[in-house]
């Protein structure tokens, strides 16, 4: 995982609903919808981020098919010529501690 505090991440579309991915580590977290899965991988990447401060084992990578994925969205967005990343490819940025109500 990257030393920051900002993660790649991206949203699918799935048979039951909406996936949202975390590229630098193996979590994701589903939802009935984009916005719902986001906000229950920003949770849960939260408390990922709370463990590795507490001095837990470092999490394991993605599954390389997740990694290409997001690239692929990347791709696809650069070539329609936006310069930016997919609607569906976004960075999670940690609050900072000092503005956790702000969230």
């Amino acid at each position: 995982m990257k030393r920051s505090d900002t993660l790649r991440c991206y949203t699918e579309r799935e048979d039951t609903g909406w996936v949202a991915y975390c590229v630098d580590t193996d979590v994701r977290a589903p939802g009935t919808t984009a916005r719902a899965a986001r906000a229950l991988l920003a949770r849960r990447l939260d408390e990922l981020m709370d463990d590795l401060q507490a001095g837990t084992a470092p999490p394991r990578p993605a599954p390389a098919r997740v990694r290409l994925r997001y690239q692929l969205l990347r791709l696809r967005a650069w070539r329609r010529g936006r310069g930016a990343p997919a609607a569906s490819a976004y960075e999670f940025h940690r609050t900072p501690e000092w503005l956790p109500g702000l969230a």
